[in-house]
């Protein structure tokens, strides 16, 4: 079937296998055939048309039962389907290096008897026509996504939208939530099939499917505004905010009762400046930095200071491994920060990139031998620890803005800076037992 739509990013596949040189073979009516000659001939008018044929007019077009197709349908999905067309591994797949890959395995696999030939084509419309199979829903959201959670099982994924809760399944696509919360800025976690949500004054328990509220508890009411974020099982979060008619305090509450477990002076943090808090994986540890130059370390259950870092720069994310021996924190300048908790509090400094990108997300994996970092180049790399060099990366397209993993590590939520939701496949990097 050969169709036409008003786009300036179509690919058109037109393979013809025979007995015979393609261009003696009419497959199309007359009306057709003059669109097809149109476009062929005069491909000059900008249009971004990009035409790849399976060979050129004096040969023959060759399919085998062990291609189970024409051998330039195998190779072109073959490309696609196992990532190996993505000749840069930069993560996705461009038209150009579509039409180079093709072009070089049909000759392999045809002993040079076949040879595609493609037309039109512009660097500046290199665009991108696929993505790796690791990615295994997508979803385009009107506004930035502020937090995203997955269910145990991968079947469901959260996110919080323009302060409304929104949910999808990610087998059938299917909108499964969306709730209005109200003014405030709110954060979520997963605990199995259910989603705990807080905006640091109260805390709700929502099922990920449609329904009603499970339960509510109270914090306080007395806030001018908060950031909170959960330890990994969701019992505790912590926050800075102003309270009213107070100077400006660090919170830390209990997500079951709402009580308030500790509450410690933050003197130096603004309204208007980035904060970022952090638990480690077993929430015995918490990290702040306050927006002014400091990364300070607590105890996760009472909040006692136990320690600063030395850090004079900006802070846009932090995360600790799971033997809590580091932390890495990302910077607006897309450099990592390695911190050695054990031996010192000096960082090691980790080139990521473009130093004009930020590091929004970071997460480590269960082994502590990787370290995924979300940027904003819509890269999300995969890090090699300790010597830092890069193993994958995923090209996410939109900014990873939050990101998080299912406990078995084999599915990575990603929430958009732009607008998107997307679910990734990372198994084959970060499961220990295939490493």
């Amino acid at each position: 079937d050969v169709g036409f739509v008003d786009s300036p990013r179509l690919v058109c596949r037109l393979e013809m296998p025979c007995a015979r040189p393609a261009a003696a073979i009419s497959l199309v009516d007359d009306t057709t055939a003059e669109l097809l000659l149109e476009d062929f001939e005069d491909l000059r008018r900008g249009s971004g048309t990009s035409v790849i044929g399976a060979s050129a007019g004096t040969e023959f077009s060759y399919e085998s039962g062990e291609w189970k197709d024409g051998v330039f349908t195998y190779a072109m999905l073959n490309g696609i389907t196992s990532g190996k067309a993505d000749l840069n591994e930069d993560g996705r797949i461009s038209v150009d290096e579509l039409k180079r890959y093709t072009a070089e395995q049909v000759i392999k696999l045809t002993a040079g008897k076949q040879h595609p030939v493609s037309r039109g084509g512009n660097l500046d419309m290199d665009f991108t026509v696929a993505l790796p199979q690791e990615l295994l829903f997508a979803k385009s959201i009107e506004t930035m996504a502020d937090a995203v959670a997955i269910s145990d099982d991968g079947q469901n994924i959260a996110a919080i939208v323009d302060r409304s809760l929104r949910g999808w399944n990610t087998t059938t696509g299917v909108e499964t939530r969306r709730l209005s919360l109200g003014l405030g800025f709110y954060n979520i976690v997963a605990k199995g099939s259910t989603l705990r949500i807080t905006d640091g004054q109260r805390v709700t328990d929502f099922s990920f499917v449609a329904g009603d509220q499970t339960r509510t508890v109270t914090a306080t009411e007395d806030l001018i505004l908060a950031h909170p974020v959960f330890s990994r099982d969701g019992k505790r979060f912590a926050y800075l905010t102003v309270q009213r008619g107070s100077e400006p305090v660090g919170l830390l509450v209990d997500a079951n009762s709402g009580k308030i477990l500790a509450a410690w002076p933050q003197p130096d943090f603004k309204l208007n400046l980035n904060q970022v808090l952090a638990f480690s994986p077993d929430g015995s540890k918490l990290a702040i930095f306050d927006g002014n130059r400091r990364i300070s370390m607590r105890d996760g259950f009472t909040g006692a200071l136990e320690t600063e870092l030395n850090w004079s720069g900006q802070v846009e994310s932090l995360a600790f491994s799971h033997n809590n021996h580091l932390l890495a924190a990302g910077t607006n300048e897309d450099n990592l920060l390695i911190f050695d908790l054990v031996s010192s509090g000096n960082p090691r400094i980790l080139e990521n990139g473009d130093k004009h990108n930020y590091l929004p997300a970071l997460l480590f994996s269960r082994d502590d031998k990787i370290l995924l970092t979300g940027s904003s180049d819509g890269y999300i790399r995969f890090v090699s620890l300790p010597d830092g060099s890069m193993i994958h990366q995923i090209w996410n397209e939109d900014w990873a803005y939050r990101m998080t993993l299912t406990p078995d590590s084999h599915l990575l939520a990603v929430a958009g800076f732009r607008g998107s939701v997307r679910l990734w496949d990372v198994s084959q990097w970060l499961d220990r037992k295939e490493r």
